[in-house]
């Protein structure tokens, strides 16, 4: 039986390269926080609003690092 789920907060990690506006670095954490969210079949609520989350302030370098993920039930 499967329950309704929401998981809502700062991941503190990237899914896609567009989630970055500089130099993308794949690793294993995005392949497995990636992984994890397919098996639960979450989906991510569409953000209104700016394309990214967080910036460093210098030479911005802006990231999508908040998000909210819902089961399709």
């Amino acid at each position: 039986m499967k329950y309704p789920m929401t998981l809502g907060g700062d991941f503190n990690i990237l899914r896609y390269s567009s989630e970055k506006n500089t130099k993308f670095i794949n690793n294993k954490y995005i392949e497995v926080f990636n992984l994890i969210i397919n098996s639960y079949e979450l989906r991510e609520v569409v953000m209104q609003g700016g394309k990214f989350t967080w910036s460093n302030r210098m030479n911005p370098t802006l990231e999508k690092l908040d998000r909210v993920l819902i089961s399709k039930d």
